[in-house]
């Protein structure tokens, strides 16, 4: 028996770029529609993070960036 959450991403399936859905809602992920629901706050702060996260891991291969002192990353 599927669970709710295994229903929905059977049903909606995955999508890391925002999409236009059948009403022509923006949407993203597993089916969230922006339109309507945007975002929360925490999830914001998460994204800020992966996205801080993913960028001093693109930078840790430059010596000019690994070089500096660690309050400046």
């Amino acid at each position: 028996m599927l669970t709710l959450k295994d229903w929905i991403k059977k049903c909606e399936g995955y999508n890391s770029h925002p999409y236009l859905d059948t009403s022509a809602k923006l949407t993203i992920g597993w089916g969230r529609n922006l339109d309507a629901t945007g975002i929360s706050l925490d999830e914001a702060e998460t994204m800020l993070d992966n996205d801080i996260a993913a960028t001093i891991r693109d930078l840790d291969q430059f010596t000019w960036f690994t070089s500096q002192h660690s309050n400046a990353k």
